[in-house]
């Protein structure tokens, strides 16, 4: 039986910057703000700000759904209209949206990575792979994006990080010694998160939004 990582709607697969439909994204998007908020508290302002964008995306999208079924349309119509450095518009909530994803899709690759090092002869399983993962992570992706103040909120909130079998039995409807199931659900839905994001990471800077991709963060 699937747990809250395998019952999410996977993200699309997007062959090209021309392949993103708005309406997948959000309901994709909409999956990955249940499995944060399935995390635990320590990530409720991630939540939070995904809510958010989430809906100047739809907000946008619902004036047009056929126009703006292609996300590239959306941001095409802002920027050609001037809406797209307002807080409000679609272009803004989806560069969040996309800096919040990268984030979680950044706590999974090195939650996987201490996972499956732990299974290796001499391995051993760490009960604070999760602050450390939400740190390396943030570091990643999110922090270059963050004043000071708000980069003080972040790491002070990391304290509070639950420990990895909490994690894990939250990700699990809290069942406990269910770690491998879990981490096999997050390697799918990783790989499709990375691979959408990547995309999306492209057709943003065709719009000169220099925001990194995660296609690099490893490399």
């Amino acid at each position: 039986m699937p747990y809250i990582v395998g019952t999410q709607t996977l993200f699309p697969q997007a062959e090209n910057i021309d392949a993103i439909e708005t309406s997948k994204w959000i309901e994709a998007a909409e999956g990955a703000v249940k499995i944060v908020h399935c995390m635990g508290g320590q990530f409720s302002m991630t939540e939070t700000d995904m809510l958010g964008n989430i809906k100047k995306i739809r907000t946008r999208y619902e004036t047009d759904t056929a126009a703006f079924e292609s996300f590239k349309n959306l941001l095409q119509y802002e920027k050609d209209n001037k809406e797209d450095k307002k807080d409000s518009s679609g272009t803004v909530g989806g560069l969040w949206l996309k800096r919040g994803l990268e984030y979680l899709c950044e706590i999974f690759w090195e939650l996987i990575q201490e996972h499956d090092a732990c299974k290796k002869p001499g391995g051993k399983s760490d009960s604070g792979a999760v602050k450390s993962a939400c740190k390396k992570a943030y570091e990643k992706t999110l922090t270059k994006y963050h004043n000071m103040a708000v980069r003080m909120v972040v790491k002070g909130g990391m304290m509070a990080s639950p420990y990895k079998e909490t994690l894990m039995a939250n990700l699990a409807n809290g069942e406990k010694g269910k770690e491998d199931e879990v981490v096999e659900e997050m390697k799918a839905y990783e790989a499709s998160l990375r691979a959408f994001m990547i995309v999306v990471g492209q057709l943003f800077n065709t719009f000169d939004y220099k925001d990194d991709c995660l296609e690099n963060v490893h490399s």
